[in-house]
């Protein structure tokens, strides 16, 4: 199965390109479906698949259940970001890394 396959994910971890801790630094991602496909796909993939294939992402929070919607930022460079967690800081930064 693939990205494409797909309708809505949950976001389970974030890789970050070295030395970035911010949004813009989550690099790629590891995602699993409703039917329990777990996989990879960069960030670019991801937006693509999002607002052009019209699917949905969401955080999967620490306890299991899903949190926050994942949007794409239009900006200087198209990233990602959700709600923020307890803390303050986007759900996203607060994922496991890959």
């Amino acid at each position: 199965m693939s990205l494409a396959t797909q309708f809505i994910l949950d976001i389970t971890a974030v890789r970050m390109q070295h030395g970035r801790d911010d949004l813009r630094g989550v690099e790629a991602v590891r995602w699993e479906s409703i039917s329990a496909v777990r996989e990879e796909c960069s960030v670019g993939d991801l937006i693509w698949w999002m607002t052009r294939g019209g699917g949905r992402a969401y955080v999967r929070l620490p306890d299991g259940v899903r949190g926050p919607r994942i949007e794409v930022v239009d900006g200087r460079r198209f990233h990602l970001r959700s709600g923020p967690a307890d803390d303050g800081y986007d759900c996203l930064l607060r994922l496991p890394r890959i």
